[in-house]
């Protein structure tokens, strides 16, 4: 709740619990003159946080002590009534620290319920996909092989390039990342016959960055083996990364597959692939006729180095090997 209905609704909680107990004063003469006020604190900090708590327990102090206490329609204070005055506002303090404390603790279990239902959904997301991934690796590894010990040399190779890829996905948050290291590790179980190439200065990565780059990269190659540029003999994907100052960028570029056609629904996918790499910064995603292209831009991390990683003989262009 913003300032202002916080402030109303604690004004509005202590005047209602004033009135409440002027009208039980026939009732109760002068004893308990502050009994209906503490449900009133109670439901103006709960309900409009710290500044409803407070503006509800000055309201009631003032108003309460001008009326019940002293002389009548003043603030004149008799020497004995001073520490019922002083017990009402430690009280309502100590009132107010306990349900804003409740407060927090309700909105942290309700942030962790979000974070496991995302955390549930995601992981569903991932099992389909690796299922996917498995089944497609087989039928990869099939072609070409004529006995059984060369289907699973190959198969298994691959299974364990994915294996790889999923430790990569769950290190600690306090490691960093390579850039190579990500692209290697996630795409090599999705490595067909030298189609996947990667170029790029040496970078390093934030924890929160690579992880996310590995999510994207897997959801894409994902995409790629079962309908885009790695589901035919003739498709292939080409990555690179560049950065000017702060600011880097990826991309991911298919040709020589099918066209690529934009979902007539916004799955979970898409929408991790537009969220990019960073939250607030850009990620494009383009259906073209010769294939998807994905970019991200991201913040950069260290000093920008000029050589091309792992250049062999000045060539910047690196391709995967298969397992």
């Amino acid at each position: 709740m913003s300032v202002g209905p916080a402030l109303a609704l604690g004004v509005l909680t202590a005047a209602a619990s004033i009135l409440l107990r002027w009208a039980l004063t026939p009732l109760m003469g002068g004893e308990e003159r502050f009994v209906a006020f503490f449900p009133a604190l109670m439901l103006a900090t709960f309900y409009g946080g710290l500044t409803g708590g407070l503006s509800c327990l000055i309201v009631a102090l003032l108003v309460g002590w001008y009326v019940f206490l002293g002389e009548p329609m003043s603030f004149v204070l008799a020497p004995h009534e001073a520490d019922g005055l002083i017990a009402l506002l430690v009280d309502g303090g100590a009132i107010v620290a306990g349900v804003v404390a409740v407060r927090r603790l309700i909105a942290n279990l309700e942030a962790s319920r979000e974070t496991e239902r995302v955390l549930a959904r995601e992981l569903q997301h991932r099992v389909k996909n690796n299922l996917a991934v498995v089944e497609s690796l087989a039928a990869e590894s099939a072609r070409g092989t004529n006995d059984v010990a060369s289907f699973l040399d190959r198969f298994l190779g691959r299974m364990r390039s994915l294996s790889a890829a999923q430790r990569l996905l769950s290190r600690e948050a306090n490691l960093q990342a390579r850039m190579e290291d990500v692209v290697q590790a996630v795409l090599a179980p999705f490595m067909a016959r030298d189609r996947i190439a990667w170029s790029g200065a040496p970078m390093e990565l934030e924890p929160s960055q690579a992880m996310m780059l590995a999510l994207c990269l897997h959801e894409l190659a994902t995409n790629s083996l079962k309908h885009g540029a790695l589901s035919c003999e003739s498709g292939a994907v080409d990555i690179a990364w560049s950065r000017s100052g702060r600011t880097a960028e990826i991309c991911w570029t298919e040709r020589g597959g099918p066209e690529a056609a934009e979902p007539a629904q916004t799955g979970s996918g898409l929408k991790l692939l537009r969220r990019g790499i960073e939250p607030g910064r850009s990620a494009t995603l383009v259906f073209t006729p010769s294939g998807l292209t994905w970019s991200a831009v991201f913040q950069a991390k260290g000093v920008e180095v000029a050589e091309p990683s792992r250049s062999a003989a000045g060539a910047s262009l690196q391709r995967l090997r298969p397992s």
